[in-house]
C-alpha cells in the first residue's frame, strides 16, 4: 500500500502537541505501554519495524521537541501571542476533555479517532 504525503496544520505548538498527545494516548492504549518507554526498547532496537513503531517514535521525538519549545515559549511569559496564563488555563481544559475522551473510549462509546488532514498532490 502506498502512503501519500500528508500535512497537518496546527494554528500553534500548543494545537500541535495536544494532536500529538492524542495520537501518544491512542498507541499507549493499544500496546499498554507508556511512550516514554516504547521509546527506551525502540532505541534499543528491542521492537519491531514495523511503521506502526516508526510513526509511534517519530510522534514521541515530535512531541519532546513541541514540549520544550512550549516550555521555552512560557519562560518568556507568552506562547505564540497568548499570556502564559490563558496557556494554562486552555491546557487545563484540554487535560479534562481528553479525560472525558478516554473514559468514553473505554467504554465503547467512541469508535474511531480521526484527524482532519490536508493531502499533498
Amino acid at each position: 500500500m502506498t502512503r501519500l504525503p500528508q500535512t497537518i496544520t496546527y494554528q500553534s505548538p500548543l494545537d500541535a502537541l495536544i494532536a500529538v498527545v492524542k495520537r501518544l494516548n491512542l498507541y499507549e492504549n493499544q500496546h499498554k505501554l507508556d511512550s516514554e518507554e516504547f521509546f527506551h526498547q525502540y532505541r534499543q532496537g528491542k521492537t519491531s519495524d514495523e511503521i506502526e513503531f516508526i510513526e509511534w517514535a517519530n510522534d514521541y521525538q515530535h512531541y519532546l521537541a513541541l514540549r520544550q519549545e512550549i516550555e521555552q515559549d512560557l519562560t518568556s511569559g507568552e506562547v505564540i501571542g497568548y499570556p502564559a496564563s490563558q496557556v494554562f488555563a486552555d491546557l487545563g481544559n484540554y487535560l479534562k476533555n481528553l479525560e472525558d475522551y478516554e473514559e468514553k473510549l473505554v467504554r465503547g462509546e467512541i469508535q474511531d479517532y480521526t484527524v482532519k488532514i490536508n493531502q499533498e498532490d
